[in-house]
């Protein structure tokens, strides 16, 4: 899905997101996410893809804190910005769990990672 929004004066924003479900057969569903130029700049996974950041595998069936104790291996800079929902800001991702995303349970329901995250540090 391309998109280009109008912001007023002159200024506009660029996107495109390739939204994938099912694929190859799975069950799942991921966004990525480019800029103006198509370079890949965002990642969204809400369930069904095995996630590794550096050696660290990431599990959608696995508890939240299974996965922030996984992440904690590779860095102590984090902090759960509200219950369930965890900010790495030195490996420029989140996670979040069910419960925090608007369903039920405690296991890990959404990744996202950026070439930017200064909007989650606000």
């Amino acid at each position: 899905m391309d998109s280009t929004i109008d912001i007023g004066d002159n200024q506009t924003i660029e996107s495109r997101r390739d939204v994938y479900q099912n694929i190859n057969g799975g069950e799942n569903y991921f966004f990525l996410n480019y800029n103006a130029d198509n370079v890949l700049t965002e990642v969204e996974v809400h369930w069904g893809v095995d996630i590794f950041v550096k050696e660290v595998a990431l599990n959608f069936k696995s508890h939240i804190q299974d996965n922030v104790n996984a992440l904690k291996k590779l860095t102590d800079n984090f902090k759960e910005i509200e219950p369930g929902n965890y900010l790495f800001s030195d490996l420029k991702l989140t996670i979040a769990d069910a419960e925090s995303c608007g369903g039920d349970g405690h296991e890990l329901r959404y990744f996202y990672a950026s070439t930017d995250i200064a909007h989650l540090n606000e």
